[in-house]
């Protein structure tokens, strides 16, 4: 099935018990990769398990793991944009907006890379917010936040608030519509975009965020035993287990970011187990079906639900973590983003 043919397909979806399911293009049933992840995990299990490690392997630095994120994608936007790197209040951010709106104030999205808090960058999701910008008609930064550990926690939510304090300040001359301010993010973007989203709803009080879309987002604070409970693998069974595990059972993207915080009753980072999670504005979180961290989301929908916080919980058959860096290459990535404009739309 081609690119496009595979897309349309995806604007069908399956609703159960509240969780809009998104089939993989030409399956009927869960369990099965989409032939692009099929593609990937072949790549990667095809000589044999690359969790076993070895006892003469050297630990990775935090730069080698670096180097090694992020996957090849392309812009699928339509439309010319005007795109420049901006400094806002000492943080470099990149702007982008459609050049038939030169002039004309807009609705403003804050998008956050992934990269287990340590690494990323601005040019990782790129492609990520050209598409935000055009399908969206938005004003789009992406926000080159401060890494660990060479700027510990709190330096990275503390800078991003100060963006989307700044922007807001300063509204007219961004030519942005003040009142309609989104946060986005993917993984630890993700994480990040909940602990922009508690800053700005509960600790500083100033509710500028009017929706949050998670990308399979970080959830310090839940504990899950088991990341492969009740989740049906019919190809890649053991493989796919053992990635799940090592997974999650990896502590540096925490260890490294928050250092010696405790986190899990710390609400600035443990968000989830804050009491004033119902004080969140509209919530979509987006994840795929063999995600590692696709349990501690559910973890979060469930919360959510219960704190009365409006949201909207889509999976993706098919795919796994950080499929949104496949853009242009999977139609799931290119589906989700047009998802979360119609949430924000809605």
């Amino acid at each position: 099935m081609g690119y496009q043919e595979a897309l349309n397909s995806l604007q069908t979806s399956d609703v159960r018990n509240g969780v809009t399911v998104k089939l993989v293009p030409g399956r009927t049933e869960d369990g099965w990769l989409s032939d692009e992840t099929r593609a990937e995990f072949q790549a990667v299990f095809g000589n044999g398990n690359p969790f076993a490690g070895g006892a003469n392997q050297p630990e990775p630095t935090i730069q080698d793991l670096r180097d090694r994120m992020g996957s090849p994608n392309h812009s699928v936007a339509k439309h010319q944009l005007l795109i420049e790197n901006v400094v806002i209040d000492g943080v470099l951010t990149r702007s982008y907006r459609p050049a038939t709106a030169q002039g004309q104030p807009l609705p403003t999205l804050l998008f956050f890379h992934g990269g287990a808090y340590y690494g990323g960058s601005i040019e990782t999701v790129d492609n990520v917010c050209r598409a935000f910008a055009d399908f969206g008609n938005l004003q789009v930064f992406n926000v080159d936040y401060p890494l660990p550990p060479e700027h510990p926690f709190p330096a990275a939510p503390l800078a991003i608030y100060k963006v989307l304090y700044y922007l807001h300040e300063h509204a007219s001359g961004f030519n942005i519509l003040p009142d309609t301010f989104y946060v986005s993010g993917d993984s630890a973007g993700g994480g990040l975009s909940m602990t922009t989203t508690y800053l700005d709803q509960v600790v500083f009080q100033t509710k500028l965020v009017k929706k949050v879309i998670l990308y399979y987002p970080d959830v310090p604070g839940v504990t899950v035993e088991d990341p492969t409970a009740g989740i049906e693998f019919k190809e890649f069974k053991e493989a796919l287990t053992g990635f799940f595990k090592a997974f999650t059972s990896d502590s540096l993207a925490h260890s490294t970011y928050y250092g010696k915080v405790g986190f899990d009753d710390n609400p600035v980072i443990a968000v989830i187990n804050a009491p004033q999670l119902a004080e969140f504005p509209p919530v979509e979180v987006i994840v795929g079906e063999f995600d590692p961290l696709r349990k501690s989301n559910e973890v979060l929908v469930e919360k959510l639900n219960e704190q009365g916080v409006t949201n909207k919980y889509v999976r993706y058959n098919g795919m796994t973590h950080a499929f949104l860096d496949h853009l242009g290459d999977y139609p799931q990535a290119e589906d989700a983003i047009k998802e979360a404009i119609k949430f924000i739309n809605e």
